[in-house]
Protein backbone atom coordinates (compact mmCIF):
# COMPACT_ATOMS: atom_id res chain seq x y z
CA UNK A 1 0.00 0.00 0.00
CA UNK A 2 3.13 2.11 0.58
CA UNK A 3 4.93 1.87 -2.22
CA UNK A 4 7.22 4.87 -1.14
CA UNK A 5 7.95 3.79 2.56
CA UNK A 6 10.86 1.10 3.37
CA UNK A 7 9.94 -0.77 5.89
CA UNK A 8 12.40 -3.06 8.39
CA UNK A 9 10.57 -5.70 10.18
CA UNK A 10 12.91 -7.26 13.48
CA UNK A 11 11.85 -10.47 14.91
CA UNK A 12 14.43 -11.85 17.69
CA UNK A 13 13.90 -15.27 16.21
CA UNK A 14 16.31 -15.80 12.88
CA UNK A 15 13.27 -18.53 12.20
CA UNK A 16 10.92 -16.13 11.89
CA UNK A 17 13.14 -13.78 10.22
CA UNK A 18 13.94 -16.47 7.59
CA UNK A 19 10.05 -17.08 7.11
CA UNK A 20 9.73 -13.52 6.33
CA UNK A 21 12.42 -13.27 3.87
CA UNK A 22 10.32 -16.52 2.30
CA UNK A 23 7.49 -14.36 2.54
CA UNK A 24 8.98 -11.39 0.98
CA UNK A 25 10.66 -13.21 -2.12
CA UNK A 26 6.93 -14.83 -2.94
CA UNK A 27 5.11 -11.72 -3.11
CA UNK A 28 8.07 -9.96 -4.92
CA UNK A 29 8.14 -7.03 -2.21
CA UNK A 30 10.66 -4.32 -2.77
CA UNK A 31 10.39 -2.30 0.10
CA UNK A 32 10.21 -4.02 2.91
CA UNK A 33 13.31 -6.39 4.63
CA UNK A 34 13.30 -8.57 7.46
CA UNK A 35 16.21 -8.85 10.13
CA UNK A 36 17.35 -10.45 12.98
CA UNK A 37 16.97 -8.01 16.08
CA UNK A 38 16.48 -7.35 19.79
CA UNK A 39 14.62 -4.36 20.83
CA UNK A 40 16.82 -3.41 23.14
CA UNK A 41 19.55 -3.13 20.64
CA UNK A 42 18.13 -0.28 17.91
CA UNK A 43 21.06 1.26 17.94
CA UNK A 44 22.94 -1.06 16.36
CA UNK A 45 20.45 -0.87 13.16
CA UNK A 46 20.06 2.79 11.08
CA UNK A 47 17.64 5.41 12.85
CA UNK A 48 14.09 4.54 12.02
CA UNK A 49 11.48 7.20 11.61
CA UNK A 50 8.46 5.60 13.28
CA UNK A 51 8.21 2.18 14.89
CA UNK A 52 4.88 -0.43 15.31
CA UNK A 53 5.26 -3.29 17.80
CA UNK A 54 2.60 -5.58 17.39
CA UNK A 55 1.93 -7.75 20.92
CA UNK A 56 5.43 -7.45 22.07
CA UNK A 57 5.81 -4.52 24.86
CA UNK A 58 2.94 -6.41 27.38
CA UNK A 59 5.21 -9.71 26.97
CA UNK A 60 8.59 -8.07 28.27
CA UNK A 61 9.51 -7.43 31.83
CA UNK A 62 10.81 -4.11 31.18
CA UNK A 63 8.87 -2.81 28.69
CA UNK A 64 10.04 0.88 29.69
CA UNK A 65 13.51 -0.10 28.65
CA UNK A 66 12.42 -1.19 25.21
CA UNK A 67 10.19 2.00 25.17
CA UNK A 68 13.47 4.02 25.67
CA UNK A 69 15.33 1.64 22.97
CA UNK A 70 12.36 2.53 20.56
CA UNK A 71 12.53 6.37 21.22
CA UNK A 72 16.14 6.89 20.73
CA UNK A 73 16.17 4.92 17.77
CA UNK A 74 13.47 7.23 15.54
CA UNK A 75 14.62 10.23 14.11
CA UNK A 76 13.32 13.28 15.69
Amino acid sequence: KYKSVNFLALDYSKELVELGKTYIIERNLKNLDFGQGDIFELNSFSKFDGCTSMQTLSWLTSYQSALESIFSSINP
